[in-house]
């Protein structure tokens, strides 16, 4: 399975996301709880500089439930992040 479609099968999205002119795709899920907008889940992968990045983007500190804290990854997420890694070819390095 391709880390795209392992995203694919946890909600995600890819999109490009080249501001600025630099070289970094996203995968995006939004969150919902009880039919309402909470925020979206961001996975982000800069090729230049070969970092990943995990947030919440949109989100609000006003939140009752405590979104302002940093997400969680899970296992099935890491394995996503892991292989999408390994497809762009950045762990044999």
């Amino acid at each position: 399975m391709t880390a795209q479609e392992m995203f694919e099968s946890m909600g995600f999205k890819k999109e490009k996301f080249d501001y600025f002119g630099l070289d970094r795709f996203i995968y995006k899920k939004p969150i919902v709880y009880e039919e309402e907008y909470l925020y979206t889940f961001v996975v982000l992968f800069d090729k230049e500089q070969k970092i990943t990045t995990v947030y919440h983007d949109e989100y609000s500190e006003d939140y009752e439930y405590g979104y302002d804290a940093p997400p969680a990854i899970d296992m099935e997420l890491l394995k996503a992040i892991n292989q999408q890694c390994k497809e762009l070819g950045w762990l044999d390095e």
